[in-house]
């Protein structure tokens, strides 16, 4: 079907993206067996779910537990935008706390206004269709389904239970140690011993940016010394570990501040 194309990373196998921009879409009724969020960006949607019909205006939100039957499509078979997120309920169970995929799988569809969650979707959809590490890829979809499903309490609880800051500490030193590779939230709830979303949540608070940010700028911090000595610039953005040339030119330049170009010159 022409407009629709699909994305994923091997490195983060529980989640696919399916992006939707075509006319005259019809699709049968049916379900996944993942967490579908979907976000409708152009065009107004009709939604059949369990015997019920409703409709999804623009810029809402729609998160569908696995399982259910239902079938999306757009009124009059007009042009039609939207993102659909898939996540495996085994990781949805397992990387956020308190059961709360496990609640939601008990409220059938729920429609939300994307203003309180459409700016952490188009996030995390936008880090799954353009260059990024696993690390980055797997918080963005977190922070989504930590706001779609809420947060109990249970990490302040985590928090009071003592022994996190020396865990902290492993995972920072780990970073240090393997911030060349293509880290992810596994690898540091291993190091750890905290789920993935206490890791990104007690991380940030210890040291002001969550792991995958770290992550890139230790790898910045490193080519900022590959490039005062005048290596070439395709060779650095390969050795840091970024996916080509310009993926190393605007990362570089977000946190520096000019281009690598411009910094290394600066050092003849």
């Amino acid at each position: 079907m022409s407009g629709i194309t699909y994305y994923r990373d091997v490195d983060v196998p529980f989640f696919e993206l399916k992006v939707c921009d075509a006319a005259h879409v019809s699709l049968k009724r049916h379900y996944h067996e993942e967490f579908s969020v979907g976000l409708v960006e152009k065009g107004a949607s009709k939604v059949w779910h369990e015997g019920r019909q409703g409709e999804v205006a623009p810029e809402n939100l729609v998160l569908i537990p696995p399982g259910v039957f239902h079938a999306c499509n757009p009124n009059d078979k007009a042009p039609w935008r939207y993102k659909m997120l898939f996540a495996a309920p085994a990781w949805v169970a397992a990387s956020l706390p308190g059961g709360r995929g496990k609640a939601v799988l008990r409220q059938g569809v729920r429609c939300l206004p994307a203003r309180a969650c459409g700016r952490m979707m188009a996030e995390a959809a936008g880090r799954l269709m353009a260059p990024a590490t696993p690390l980055d890829r797997e918080s963005g979809v977190l922070a989504l389904f930590a706001a779609l499903l809420g947060d109990d309490g249970q990490a302040g609880r985590q928090e009071k239970a003592g022994g996190e800051r020396d865990r902290l500490k492993q995972v920072r030193e780990y970073l240090h140690s393997r911030f060349l590779d293509r880290v992810t939230l596994t690898d540091l709830e291993a190091v750890s011993g905290l789920s993935k979303y206490y890791v990104v949540k007690l991380f940030k608070k210890e040291y002001g940016v969550p792991p995958h940010v770290y992550q890139t700028m230790l790898r910045v911090n490193f080519a900022e010394k590959e490039l005062r000595r005048q290596r070439e610039l395709a060779a650095v953005a390969q050795d840091a570990g970024f996916y080509d040339q310009s993926h190393f030119t605007k990362t570089f330049r977000s946190h520096v501040g000019v281009t690598p170009e411009v910094y290394q010159k600066a050092h003849l």
